[in-house]
């Protein structure tokens, strides 16, 4: 799960910072990654409904949904988040057996338990998975 994490983050952080629409070889290249392991993972990110494609001029450019885009609400995000994490990773690291992908896994049900005790309802979802 770690690897296909990092490896859909650095999709995502390719298209935060370019900030417009990118062709599939042009994600590879910047991300460095293999074309098929970024195609693969651009499909799970279009079901998952972070990454929207679009047709222009024969060519399919992706980008990501626009929350992705408003920097505010991702600069309000971070700083609410920050001093968090970095107390949670410290309680984290005081176990030296702490693996990164449990703290991976620490973080992503702390996500969801918080979206679910907001009551979001998320159009489609019938529940998370």
């Amino acid at each position: 799960m770690l690897n296909n994490t990092t490896t859909k983050l650095k999709v995502i952080k390719c298209l935060i910072k370019e900030d417009n629409p990118l062709i599939l070889n042009h994600i590879a290249k910047k991300t460095k990654l293999d074309i098929q392991l970024v195609e693969y993972h651009i499909k799970k990110l279009i079901e998952e409904g972070i990454i929207i494609s679009e047709i222009s001029e024969e060519k399919k450019y992706y980008f990501l949904c626009s929350p992705f885009y408003d920097k505010n609400n991702m600069n309000a995000l971070y700083a609410l988040l920050t001093p968090y994490v970095e107390a949670t990773v410290k309680d984290l690291s005081e176990d030296t057996t702490t693996t990164e992908k449990q703290v991976l896994n620490t973080f992503m049900y702390l996500l969801l338990l918080f979206i679910d005790n907001i009551n979001i309802e998320i159009v489609g979802e019938k529940e998370f998975q």
